[in-house]
C-alpha cells in the first residue's frame, strides 16, 4: 500500500502492509520528519474524511480498517502547525486568527454560530431556520434550486446533522439574521460575499469565513485591550473592512501553502460501487442524487 502523506506544504510517500496499523503509520511519518511530531490529524479521501490520530482507537487498529486506502493523500495537521493560524497587526497586540470548529458536517452552521454566539450553541437552531425557510417559499426554493429534492425533502435533509451547508444556507441565513458574510476559497483566494436582502446596505454586520473546499472556519478579532475576541464587524466601518479582509486573505495563502486546502472543483473521483470516473464535487453529488452511490474516494496522481 502506497499512501502520500502532506504537512505544512512538505510530501511524501509511504509504503505499508495492509495489516500496518495506525500507530505504525504514525511512526513512520515521525521518522520522515523529525519534526513531524504531535500528528493531531489525519484528512483524507471523498468525500473528505477525518480521525485523529492522538485517538487510542484508531492507532490499535489496522489502517485498512480506518478507511485508508492505496493511494490515498493524507493531508496532516500538527499541534504546531494548527496552531499557526493568526497574524499580528503591525503593533504586534491585536491579532487576526481562525478559529477551529469541528470537521463533523456542520462546520458552516457552527461557524455562524461561534461567530453570533462565540459558541456552538445555534447550530442545530440555524438548520431548522433553513428548513422553515425552504417549507415557507416552495417558489423561490424550487426541486431545480434545491437539487432535484422537493422542499419538503430538502427540509428535512438540511436538518440531519450529516448534511453540509453550502450557498442556499448561507442565502437564507443572511436573510434571517440580516447581516452579510464574506467567504474566502483558501484554494483559490477567491472571495465571496452573500448580504442581507442581497444589499449590503441593509446589511448591519458582517463576518468573514474561511473554506478549505471541504471545511469552513470562523475569522475573529483579538484585540490586546479585550477579553473576548470580535466575529461579527460593523459593515459602515470601510477601514476595518479592508483591514480584516486582507489578514483573512493572508490566512488563507498560509492555508493553501500548508496544504490545508482541497480543490472539489478539479478533484478526479471514482465511484467505489459502480467505478464510474467523475471530475469535481459536482459530478459526485449528482452521481450520488441517481444512484444512491455514496462510497467514493478522490483518485491520486
Amino acid at each position: 500500500m502506497r499512501i502520500k502523506v502532506t504537512l505544512d506544504g512538505k510530501s511524501s510517500v509511504l509504503k505499508l502492509d495492509d495489516s500496518s496499523t495506525g500507530e505504525d503509520l504514525l511512526m513512520h511519518i515521525k521518522q520522515l520528519n523529525p519534526e513531524w511530531d504531535e500528528i493531531k490529524n489525519a484528512r483524507f479521501g471523498y468525500p473528505p474524511k477525518n480521525i485523529k490520530m492522538d485517538d487510542p482507537a484508531v492507532l490499535s487498529q489496522t489502517i485498512k480498517k480506518t478507511g485508508i486506502s492505496n493511494g490515498d493523500n493524507l493531508m496532516l495537521t500538527s499541534i504546531k502547525s494548527s496552531a499557526v493560524t493568526s497574524t499580528p497587526d503591525d503593533h504586534g497586540k491585536n491579532v487576526v486568527r481562525i478559529h477551529k470548529v469541528p470537521e463533523d458536517n456542520s462546520c458552516l452552521f457552527h461557524s455562524l454560530s461561534y461567530c453570533l454566539n462565540k459558541n456552538l450553541d445555534r447550530s442545530q437552531q440555524l438548520r431548522k431556520n433553513v428548513a422553515t425557510r425552504v417549507m415557507e417559499d416552495p417558489v423561490t426554493y424550487s426541486t431545480a434550486i434545491l437539487g432535484g429534492k422537493t422542499p419538503k425533502q430538502y427540509a428535512e435533509w438540511i436538518q440531519r446533522t450529516d448534511t453540509w451547508g453550502g450557498g442556499v444556507e448561507l442565502s437564507i441565513l443572511c436573510n434571517k439574521l440580516q447581516m452579510a458574510v464574506y467567504v474566502i476559497d483558501a484554494s483559490s483566494s477567491k472571495l465571496s460575499l452573500t448580504r442581507f436582502d442581497n444589499e449590503m446596505e441593509k446589511s448591519v454586520e458582517y463576518c468573514i469565513l474561511i473554506y478549505t473546499g471541504v471545511h469552513y472556519d470562523p475569522v475573529e478579532f483579538q484585540k490586546f485591550d479585550q477579553k473576548r475576541p470580535t466575529t461579527c464587524f460593523p459593515v459602515k466601518d470601510t477601514q476595518l473592512l479592508d483591514f480584516m479582509i486582507s489578514e483573512s486573505k493572508k490566512l488563507a495563502d498560509a492555508l493553501r501553502i500548508a496544504g490545508g486546502t482541497f480543490d472539489t472543483g478539479k478533484a478526479a473521483i471514482v465511484c467505489n460501487i459502480c467505478g464510474t470516473k467523475m471530475n469535481g464535487e459536482r459530478e459526485a453529488s449528482q452521481h450520488a442524487e441517481v444512484t444512491g452511490h455514496v462510497d467514493m474516494q478522490q483518485v491520486r496522481d
